[in-house]
């Protein structure tokens, strides 16, 4: 009998040994979504796999947000590729005042992209697949985003209200063949 309870203890202690062992895998898998998660944010890079905002909706297929005073263009869904894109200056009846750049990755190459003079503030263009960048006559925009390490970048139109270019703002941009200033 003292054979039967021997041979019984170790496997009660085998299963305890396991579930603690897949709590601890549990544990540690959840751990390290958790850590991908808030570098992926950190670091700007979480834009690559998803936009960090809920979009309020959806119009000509510019993804948004609105506070009730003005929109944020998050992005644009895949009409945007390959495409001639003009960002609206209002959607209903909110001027679009701001462009956040989370999901412009999403959207594959842009042939150009013309930004209305009602945004006052964007989010970076780095790295961005975009052929040509306009922004519009009159245009609000004070401090142009960095444009560097965008390889497809032939022209760009800046801003007239524009006053800062951030340092090495076309670093990187070998296509770049057409810069025209502003008034």
């Amino acid at each position: 009998m003292t054979n039967n309870s021997a041979q019984s203890s170790p496997q009660v202690h085998s299963t305890s040994a396991r579930r603690n062992h897949n709590g601890l895998r549990t544990r540690a898998r959840n751990l390290l979504a958790l850590s991908c998660g808030a570098v992926l944010a950190l670091t700007g890079l979480g834009a690559v796999i998803a936009p960090t905002a809920q979009a309020d909706g959806v119009s000509s297929g510019f993804m948004y947000t609105d506070d009730g005073v003005g929109v944020t263009i998050l992005g644009c869904d895949a009409t945007c590729e390959n495409a001639s894109v003009t960002i609206p200056s209002s959607i209903g009846s909110l001027p679009v005042r701001s462009v956040a750049t989370t999901g412009w990755t999403q959207t594959g190459i842009i042939d150009s992209l013309t930004i209305p003079s009602s945004v006052t503030s964007m989010g970076s263009l780095e790295g961005q697949q975009i052929r040509s960048i306009a922004w519009a006559l009159n245009s609000q925009l004070t401090t142009l985003p960095s444009l560097k390490y965008n390889n497809l970048l032939t022209s760009v139109t800046l801003p007239d209200g524009l006053t800062t270019i951030p340092s090495y703002a076309f670093y990187t941009n070998s296509a770049l063949t057409s810069l025209v200033l502003p008034n």
